[in-house]
């Protein structure tokens, strides 16, 4: 297939922010090969501000699949709306059964999806899913039928800010007398409980932070509030969880010298603007296709239990008890990693 000037290209990933984020090259490579085609990008309601960071990407549409869309005559009127799109290609990097259910109902459109995708007879075109491959990579497959696709990494992706968005965040810099040329972003939370580095841990790693004249943030979600509240009440760190959307965390994230994170979204923002980034692996591994991009990056984990990886997205509670994924990764190893980042060493 050929992207023409007038081709309408529909992309939809409807899955976790941090996928969401490793599929933004695909719309930014399509875009490359032809800027004047139209891309239209179908999301979750958690990811839309995210996606409408991306330079490439024409429009956003919201698919809230837990509430507004959820029951079947709300899907299919949504698909009805879709369809007075009119796109010519639809893309799906989701595999689940409602989004290829969603893509069979659009009409007169070339559609392609994943072989192992929830009724994959419905796709026109199916890649092979290749589970040794980085995510990007994998989604890169879902390309291989177009002519001279320019492929590109996750940092060569073009974003842009609201101008309130960043006047936010200047505002929350100054109210709490931070130096914008000494940051360092700590992203302490994740869905999943076992992927979560020891909270205990973190003053000691924070204290050696700030002792080097560093601000440290604490970013995430509502859900994370009492976990940043925790290590700020114990810490010099600001917390600043829930108290910024997604497009302030990524221009903070922008603009900081060192992000510290799990196995979860924030070491794929860093990885947008090719900020150096240390991520601690616990119950995952880097093998599932989620290491992060950055090119000045450090995994961090404990190589040589038995048990790890313990399974792809983590879990509430580790399954032998002892969650020593974590327990076995000091502060002062964090730490010592942190130097080398920042050429301090």
């Amino acid at each position: 297939m050929t992207i023409s000037e007038n081709t309408h290209i529909a992309i939809i990933q409807t899955a976790f922010i941090g996928d969401v984020v490793l599929s933004l090259p695909i719309a930014q490579s399509i875009k490359n090969t032809n800027p004047n085609c139209k891309i239209t990008f179908i999301t979750n309601s958690q990811s839309v501000k995210l996606v409408e960071t991306s330079k490439a990407v024409d429009s956003v549409i919201e698919f809230d699949k837990r509430n507004k869309h959820k029951k079947i005559k709300d899907l299919l009127l949504f698909v009805s709306e879709l369809n007075k799109q009119k796109f010519d290609i639809v893309i799906s990097l989701h595999r689940s059964f409602r989004t290829s259910f969603l893509v069979s109902r659009l009409k007169n459109c070339k559609k392609i999806g994943f072989k192992n995708s929830s009724i994959n007879f419905i796709y026109d075109y199916r890649a092979k899913y290749i589970k040794n491959y980085h995510e990007i990579e994998r989604n890169y497959e879902l390309l291989n039928f177009f002519d001279k696709i320019r492929k590109i990494d996750l940092f060569k992706v073009q974003t842009q800010f609201l101008q309130k968005d960043i006047e936010q965040v200047n505002s929350l810099l100054k109210e709490n007398n931070i130096n914008k040329e000494k940051i360092i972003i700590i992203a302490p939370g994740s869905v999943w409980a076992t992927k979560r580095w020891t909270k205990e841990y973190y003053p000691e790693l924070i204290n050696n932070l700030t002792n080097l004249d560093y601000s440290v943030l604490l970013i995430g979600s509502e859900k994370d509030f009492e976990l940043c509240k925790y290590i700020s009440r114990n810490t010099k760190a600001i917390n600043l969880s829930s108290k910024t959307s997604i497009p302030q965390s990524l221009y903070l994230i922008k603009i900081s010298k060192l992000i510290i994170t799990n196995d979860s979204s924030p070491t794929h923002f860093s990885g947008l603007f090719n900020i150096p980034t240390i991520t601690i692996f616990g119950p995952t591994s880097p093998i599932f296709g989620f290491s992060p991009r950055s090119q000045k990056s450090i995994i961090i984990r404990d190589e040589n239990l038995k048990c790890s990886p313990c399974r792809i997205h983590g879990s509430d509670i580790c399954p032998l008890g002892t969650h020593n994924c974590m327990k076995n990764i000091s502060p002062q190893t964090v730490f010592d990693n942190s130097i080398k980042l920042l050429n301090l060493s």
